[in-house]
Order: C-alpha cells, then sequence, then structure tokens
C-alpha cells in the first residue's frame, strides 16, 4: 500500500504545500543541529578527523598539486585514485571553509536528501525532518565519521531514490536531473563500494516503482536507468581513470582471505 499523501495538512496543522520555504527552513535546521552536535570539536580548533580521515583524508582535501602527486615514490596519479575526491564538487565548494565544514555538509546533505523523499511521499513536515535526522544520525554514519568518503558517498543516495520516486509518477526534467546528479555525486565522492551499494539499492527501488505504479511499467524503469546511466556517464572522468589505476594495484589481486579480513 502507498502511503497517503494529504495535500491539504502536515503535521502540526501547517499547509502541506510551504514551497520553497519549508525546504529552506528544513536545511537551516539540520545545519544548526549539527553544528550544535558537532560543536566540542568545532569550537575547540580540533578536527573532526579521527583514524584514517587525518591520515588520509585532511591531506587530500586540501591537496591542489594536479593531477599528479610527485611526493609519492616515483609520482603518483592521483587523478585516478577515487579517494582523492579530486572532481567531487562538494569537495571543491567547501574548501574554502575548512574540512570540519566539509565534513558537516555531508551529515546535512544526507538528512535534507531524506527529508526530501519522505515529504515527498508523506506531504508531512515533521515526519521528513525527523526522518532525516534518524539516517544522518545513525549508526553508520556517525561511526564512520574517520572514513569521510564513505559518508560523503552515502549521502547521495536519498537524493536519487527521490528522483526516481519522482519518475515514477511523471517524466520531468528536474526528476532526471536529480537522479543523474545524485549518481554522478556519489561516484565523485570516492568510495566505490558505497557507490555499488547505492546503485543496488536504486535499481531494486525503480524495479518496485515500476511495477506497483500507475503509468505503464516499462516507462518508470526506462527513465529511471537512463537517468541513472547519464549519472554514471557524468562520473567518467573519476571513474574511467581508476578503474585503469585499479588493474595496477595489489588490490586486483586480493585473496578472499585478504578481502574479508576486516569483516
Amino acid at each position: 500500500m502507498l502511503p497517503c499523501r494529504s495535500p491539504l495538512r502536515s503535521s502540526g496543522g501547517l499547509p502541506a504545500r510551504l514551497g520553497l520555504a519549508s525546504y529552506v527552513a528544513a536545511l537551516i535546521a539540520y545545519v544548526i543541529l549539527f553544528v550544535a552536535y558537532f560543536s566540542p570539536v568545532l569550537f575547540s580548533n580540533r578536527l573532526l578527523a579521527p583514524g584514517d580521515a587525518f591520515i588520509q583524508t585532511r591531506p587530500v582535501f586540501h591537496w591542489a598539486g594536479g593531477l599528479w602527486n610527485p611526493l609519492i615514490f616515483s609520482g603518483y596519479p592521483q587523478f585516478a585514485d577515487p579517494q582523492v575526491m579530486l572532481w567531487y564538487p562538494l569537495r571543491l565548494a567547501f574548501g574554502w571553509l575548512g574540512f570540519n565544514a566539509f565534513v558537516i555538509a555531508g551529515y546535512v546533505a544526507a538528512a535534507f536528501g531524506v527529508f526530501g523523499y519522505v515529504r515527498r511521499i508523506t506531504g508531512q513536515w515533521f515526519a521528513a525532518f525527523a526522518a532525516g535526522l534518524v539516517l544522518a544520525g545513525s549508526g553508520f554514519f556517525l561511526g564512520h565519521l574517520c572514513h569521510t568518503n564513505m559518508i560523503q558517498a552515502a549521502a547521495w543516495l536519498p537524493y536519487v531514490i527521490w528522483g526516481l520516486d519522482g519518475l515514477a509518477s511523471s517524466v520531468e526534467p528536474r526528476w532526471v536531473l536529480l537522479t543523474a546528479g545524485a549518481v554522478a555525486m556519489g561516484d565523485l565522492a570516492g568510495h566505490p563500494q558505497i557507490t555499488v551499494y547505492s546503485l543496488v539499492l536504486a535499481g531494486a527501488y525503480l524495479v518496485a516503482m515500476a511495477w506497483h505504479g500507475r503509468r505503464p511499467r516499462g516507462m518508470p524503469l526506462l527513465f529511471g536507468a537512463g537517468a541513472i546511466g547519464a549519472g554514471i556517464l557524468l562520473s567518467g572522468v573519476a571513474l574511467v581513470p581508476a578503474i585503469e589505476l585499479s588493474q595496477r594495484s595489489v588490490r586486483a589481486t586480493m585473496d578472499y582471505a585478504a578481502f574479508s579480513q576486516f569483516a
């Protein structure tokens, strides 16, 4: 059974169609809440970079040396390393604000994506806002604070689902752009495993929407798959070199014991 969509009222008696203001209010509230949550670190001149984030992600976040890193052995094609996030727009946009702002942006992005999706399927502002906090404040997101790439990549999954749900109802450019853009952003965030998990879930959701939708079943599947494919193509500037580099790394020949040792 599909969730009830009320065009009249939302949680707390507020009109359901508040327009852009309701989304802006949610975004601002998420920023305030996550700044408050991480305030013991933010206001003590420390970094939200425990473990791997400090020795790996933080240095590449500040790296401005271009496509080639001459400081590792005889040189290293860092443009082909996904975890460098060389082409990730959010890293570029937050470069001047600092690493802490970049980390918080991942949590805010994740929460806001869930807000948009739940707001669309329920029409309830408070339910959508709470759902965003549930995901961004979950054990996965907080437990992987030291894995910045994982947080950034996972943050875009809700937007993919949001866009696919829109395409299941109507084929509009905004849903195509949202889906393709979110797939590309997740790819460029630089954690291929999370990207694969996200695409598997997106594919399952797409099939479910096509099967249960009111429109002809093939239409949501066709446009949704096309939007996902477009997102993969948009991120090709990072994916293609990464695939080539992976064939020259030690992970190209990992056995099962090595692959599963951190399970």
